[in-house]
């Protein structure tokens, strides 16, 4: 149903009906926000008071936590759905519940952070210690996304990926086990980061 913005009411009113609403888990919040987003497309003051929402109630969180799990990315997951929400509010046109909406977009700001995380972790390698697995691990909430990612690349790259991440062997204990030179082990391993990323953005979503 598409909220129709008019007639303009004070924004303060609308949030405080959607803050009472809310704190009642009353369904009345979710036509509150709707109004309040809706005047906010043109109301600089209304504006101001659902972000005010969307932070005191923290709204975005859910979507955010649902796929990150570091305190650091789902911050910075957070700032970045406020950003979108100043950039694409205008969008916003009542097809669903602004919550709905929101959700969306703090979903994909969450997937964005993981795919950003796996760049930088592919091309830094300083960024491998501590581990390359562990660290995507401790971003993604769902750890069995990660490790079954592991599964999914061909086991020539994976399996000096596991023991180098895993069972923390050097790089010349892994080519012994494995019976390689060590320069094949680096270039294994670094072609093994590389399809974990890519399978991992291509779980997560373009």
């Amino acid at each position: 149903m598409i909220v129709d913005p008019r007639p303009l009411r004070p924004a303060r009113q609308l949030y405080a009906e959607f803050t009472r609403a809310w704190q009642c888990r009353d369904n009345s919040a979710n036509e509150s926000l709707d109004k309040l987003a809706f005047q906010a497309q043109s109301d600089p003051e209304a504006y101001d008071f659902l972000l005010k929402a969307i932070q005191e109630h923290r709204l975005a969180h859910p979507a955010v936590r649902k796929i990150l799990l570091s305190e650091t990315a789902i911050e910075e997951a957070v700032q970045a759905t406020l950003a979108m929400v100043a950039l694409k509010l205008h969008l916003f046109e009542g097809k669903s519940l602004f919550a709905t909406w929101l959700y969306r977009v703090a979903s994909n700001e969450a997937k964005r952070v993981v795919r950003s995380e796996a760049r930088t972790q592919r091309i830094n390698e300083a960024a491998l210690e501590p581990s390359y697995l562990s660290r995507l691990s401790s971003l993604v909430a769902n750890r069995e996304v990660v490790f079954d990612v592991m599964g999914k690349i061909d086991p020539v790259y994976s399996e000096p990926l596991r023991l180098r991440e895993m069972d923390a062997l050097t790089y010349e204990e892994i080519a012994s086990k494995l019976d390689i030179p060590v320069g094949t082990v680096r270039s294994r391993l670094n072609r093994a980061r590389r399809m974990v990323a890519a399978e991992l953005k291509s779980q997560l979503g373009s």
